[in-house]
């Protein structure tokens, strides 16, 4: 499987793709569900308005791709390539994805909902979330120095269990942070 075109309207379900190359293709109103990406490689590829329900992520490298207004559920990035990992994710939805084990610095996830999402062991500096809306999302064990949580809303972040040295918050966050060890702001 290898494109060099743009993709509109697939849908692929209950498949296993092994060790395939998708290359400088785009992908719109596609959906995947319940699939299985075993050692593939995308390169330059954008995912726009597409929706992924399900997915087996093993070895997947990721180099410039982008993906934007997508939705994501269930899906464990944890087993991507620790080698090749160079995604945006914009304007999207993503509910109960685990990012375990992963470094994704300076990643950037502008304007997403995450809901019920588990970010765990990643290094994240430089991360940009901005204007994210995070429900009941996780980090733990995290490092997001100089990560910009700024115009985020809705986080709630241990500062105890992360490090962010650096990092920009933004005012809800902190008010959060400083009542947790029962400072009260006057």
């Amino acid at each position: 499987m290898y494109f060099e075109e743009d993709i509109i309207k697939l849908t692929l379900s209950n498949e296993i793709i092994l060790e395939k190359e998708i290359i400088k293709t785009k992908f719109k109103k596609s959906e995947f569900k319940n699939m299985a990406f075993l050692e593939c490689e995308f390169e330059d590829v954008v995912f726009e308005q597409c929706k992924f329900d399900s997915i087996k992520l093993e070895n997947v490298k990721l180099n410039g791709v982008v993906f934007k207004n997508c939705e994501f559920k269930n899906i464990n990035f944890s087993k991507i390539s620790k080698f090749i990992i160079d995604f945006k994710v914009m304007n999207s939805f993503m509910k109960f994805c685990i990012f375990d084990n992963l470094e994704l610095k300076g990643i950037e996830f502008m304007e997403n909902n995450l809901e019920e999402c588990i970010f765990q062991n990643c290094l994240l500096n430089n991360a940009k979330f901005n204007k994210s809306k995070f429900i009941n999302t996780e980090f733990n064990d995290c490092v997001l120095e100089k990560a910009d949580l700024s115009s985020c809303t809705g986080l709630e972040i241990d500062i105890m269990k992360n490090k962010l040295k650096g990092a920009k918050i933004s005012l809800e966050i902190a008010i959060g942070i400083v009542e947790k060890f029962g400072i009260e702001i006057v």
